[in-house]
């Protein structure tokens, strides 16, 4: 804890560190309220629009996760057959 203290406030003791962090949370804030205001306004679309964006999300990930294990495995099997010849 005391190491992550002292690594943030070493980072905010520059001022061009503390105008960033300050202007993407700025940025954050504008892009909360804007998903507030639009939720307010049509409860039930953003509950659609948020699922489906999340749904793709989802999908990406999936198919990055069954890559990536297809890649594991391969790499597993050329090893097995490299122990198998010795």
């Amino acid at each position: 804890m005391g190491a992550v203290a002292g690594a943030a406030a070493m980072f905010f003791s520059d001022k061009k560190n503390r105008d960033k962090a300050k202007k993407v949370a700025q940025q954050g804030k504008k892009k909360v309220l804007a998903m507030k205001k639009e939720a307010q306004k049509d409860p039930q679309a953003f509950a659609r629009k948020t699922a489906a964006q999340a749904e793709q999300k989802a999908r990406i990930l999936a198919r990055k996760a069954k890559s990536e294990a297809n890649k594991l495995a391969k790499r597993a099997e050329k090893e097995m057959k490299a122990k198998k010849r010795k």
